[in-house]
């Protein structure tokens, strides 16, 4: 029951501040998809070196 609870809670924070959710949303986004980035950039050039 404590999952039910989160995302309730989650959801009530989005509906009470919408502007602030997807700014926190973006920037979530935003960072994983640099690090995958450089994951990538880096595996690639371990593969080209070796």
């Amino acid at each position: 029951m404590k999952n039910f609870t989160a995302i309730r809670q989650s959801f009530y924070l989005f509906r009470e501040n919408p502007v602030l959710s997807m700014i926190s949303i973006l920037g979530t986004a935003l960072a994983i998809s640099m690090i995958m980035v450089i994951i990538i950039l880096f595996r690639a050039r371990l593969v080209d070196n070796g």
